[in-house]
Formats: structure tokens, C-alpha cells, sequence
């Protein structure tokens, strides 16, 4: 069977079908532009193309949606350092849109004010979305994806509007390109993994997913490459019925062979919850010295019930069942959720009980029997 849409009863930024009303589905060649403003009391110092290497990385950003996506997705950035920087008619301190959470309509001028410095020199209407960048002084401390219905997003005269875009504020400048793919993602439609308003420290999916914590993961987990179409349908199985089931796991990464077990925790036919089970992805020293040598099979579970970085009650969009319950300050939380072999994971939701059996690692993948009861 294949695996059906989960029902996220409502949920437009979560775990379930992405809404195409709002975000872009990544399934294909995407475009976007980067512009670059600056203010009278956060001068542009430094070369454009300096800070666009700095948040793109390089091609960081580019390769990373490459390689997640098996190359279904390439990201084109079309830095505008040729436009150099232009000056925002205010502060940026009276752009701050931070009090403290974040006002859709501050941002949302914000972006039109920047636009608006480059009409005539940029149609924005032939990319899917807009980068803004801002000097490392700025004073907006953060870096947050604008997704909005259309109608409702930045406009730009004669019927034109800008409905997703990324603003770089100054966080972006100390953190690493993973920043912005984070930030990227959601204009996918892809939900934060920590809790609103915290820290990458206490979330529940831990460091092992690019929408959970941008220091420390490697990548997308297997949920969000599923949602995204960048997996095809011979590297996941759907298991909906009770029962036990033999299974070789291969690496997200790798091409070839079963990525990704998705079993459901309520109704199969309708599920808005299911249990994942993949081989996890490598996670970085936050300090930048390496990578952790755990290594093993991930099992969490999704709940497209949960809005983007909603966490009570010990649920959350993704939730972790980990061998161990640690906490690193390099490797991140839950860095040792891993299992191996000869390791049993069970966990029980309401009246299902999964139970995973790690058998052996053969190489890079591993043997695993998944029984649902």
C-alpha cells in the first residue's frame, strides 16, 4: 500500500499534505532572488557578494537541497550583488517585527519596503521566492520565513505581491548556511521541530532533523523528504496492518533499496499519526570538531495533529522514542536515540504497541523485523 496523506484536522504548517495555497511543493527546479538593504544605523560594510556567500555557504544551501532531494530539487540563487545595497527609509530598529513573537504585518512591510527599492531592476514575479539580506549589525535578531496566502503578501503594485520569502537578520550572519535551508524549508511547508519561543536544546525530535536544530543535523529526516516527493515510492513501505515484518533499511541518502518504514498509530486507512523507522543520519559536533560516532536504526513518531513548533503533554510534530534519553551540549538533545543491533525499541500509543527489532547491520544498512500489535 502506499502511504496516505495524514490527516492533520486542520494543521496548515505540519506534518500532514503540504498546502499548496500557501507553500511550494519542492518536487521540481526552484528559483529564487536575493536582494540586499541596509539602514542608516546598520550600514552595508562589506561586499554583497561576501554576505551572500556567507548565508548561502558557498553552495551549501544548493547542494544540501540537491543531495536531500536525489536531485530532484536545484535550488537557483540569483544573487543581486551586481544592484549592490540599497537604503531602507527607516531604522532597522523601527523594523524590528520581534515583540516578542512575530508580527506578520511588520514583516510583511518590511518586505515591501525592501522590494520596493528594486522596482524596475528585479521581476520578482519570475522566482518562487525572495531572499532579503541584511548587514551582520542589523538590528533584527532573527532570520523567519514569510508564508502568507496570496493576497496577503508584500505588495508590489499592479496586482503583484511576494507571498514567500526569507529575511536574514543577525543570527544568520554567526550561524551556518543550515540557517537558511532551515528557514527555506518552511517555505515548503515544513513545521518547526522545537518548541515555539525555545531552544533547538529542548526539542523533542532532538538533533536529527535540519527543522529541529540547525547546529548540530546533517539532514531532512525520512518523514520530511517523504513529504517533500523526494522519495520515490520503491524506498518506503507502508505496514498498516498487525503483524510481523522482516525488513533490510538502507541509508536516506543512497538511491537504492527500503529508506523508510511507516507504520500508523490510529486509523490505516486515514492515519493522523504513524510511527518511522529509518537509519539515522550522522549528527555534527556543534563546535564544529566532527561528527558523533552513534550510529543506528531511528524510530519516532509523526503526528500531523501538531502545529509547527507546538510541544505539551510530550507530543510534538515528531517525537524521538530513543534508546537513551541524553542531552549534549555539542551533540544536542537525544544525540543517543540511536538503536542497534541486538537492540528491542518498543513504544505504545494508545492501543497499538510497535515493537523494533534491530538484527544486524550488514554494511551501511540494517536488518530490522517491525511488528504492530
Amino acid at each position: 500500500m502506499l502511504i496516505p496523506p495524514l490527516n492533520g484536522q486542520g494543521v496548515a504548517c505540519g506534518e500532514g499534505p503540504t498546502d499548496t495555497r500557501i507553500y511550494k511543493v519542492p518536487n521540481r527546479p526552484m528559483k529564487a532572488v536575493m536582494i540586499f538593504v541596509d539602514f542608516s544605523d546598520a550600514e552595508g560594510d562589506e561586499p554583497p557578494e561576501v554576505v551572500a556567500d556567507r548565508l548561502l555557504g558557498g553552495t551549501g544551501l544548493h547542494d544540501t537541497f540537491l543531495d536531500q532531494s536525489h536531485g530532484t530539487l536545484e535550488l537557483t540563487v540569483s544573487v543581486r550583488s551586481d544592484l549592490g545595497w540599497r537604503r531602507m527609509p527607516k531604522a532597522s530598529e523601527d523594523y524590528n517585527f520581534w515583540t516578542p513573537v512575530m508580527e506578520v504585518d511588520g514583516h510583511r512591510r518590511y518586505i515591501e519596503a525592501a522590494a520596493g527599492l528594486f522596482k524596475g531592476d528585479v521581476n520578482f514575479r519570475d522566482f518562487d521566492f525572495v531572499y532579503v539580506a541584511a548587514p551582520k549589525t542589523v538590528a533584527l535578531p532573527l532570520s523567519p520565513a514569510f508564508t502568507v496566502f496570496p493576497t496577503q503578501g508584500a505588495k508590489l503594485g499592479g496586482g503583484r505581491e511576494i507571498t514567500l520569502a526569507v529575511t536574514f537578520g543577525a543570527d544568520s550572519h554567526k550561524n551556518t548556511f543550515i540557517n537558511g535551508v532551515h528557514e527555506t524549508g518552511h517555505l515548503f511547508g515544513l513545521p518547526d521541530l522545537y518548541p515555539g519561543g525555545g531552544f533547538a536544546e529542548e526539542s523533542l525530535a532532538g538533533a536529527w532533523c535540519i527543522m529541529s536544530d540547525i547546529f548540530r543535523a546533517s539532514g531532512f529526516i525520512g518523514w520530511h523528504r517523504h513529504k517533500n516527493g523526494w522519495l520515490a515510492e520503491d524506498q518506503k513501505r507502508y505496514l498498516p496492518f498487525p503483524g510481523t515484518t522482516a525488513e533490510t533499511l538502507t541509508p536516506l541518502n543512497e538511491r537504492e533499496g527500503v529508506s523508510m518504514l511507516v507504520i500508523p498509530v490510529d486509523a490505516p486507512a486515514n492515519p493522523s499519526k504513524v510511527w518511522v523507522v529509518e537509519i539515522a543520519q550522522p549528527v555534527f559536533n556543534k563546535g564544529g570538531t566532527g561528527e558523533s560516532s552513534v550510529e543506528g536504526v531511528l524510530l519516532y513518531r509523526v503526528d500531523a495533529t501538531m502545529e509547527s513548533g507546538k510541544t505539551e503533554d510530550g507530543r510534538a510534530p515528531v517525537v524521538i522514542v530513543p534508546k537513551v534519553r541524553s542531552k549534549s551540549l555539542k551533540f544536542g538533545n537525544l544525540f543517543e536515540a540511536p538503536w542497534q543491533p541486538g537492540d528491542t525499541a518498543t513504544d505504545t500509543f494508545g492501543q497499538h504497541q510497535l515493537e523494533v527489532r534491530v538484527l544486524a547491520k550488514n554494511g551501511s544498512a540494517y536488518d530490522v523485523e517491525v511488528t504492530l500489535s
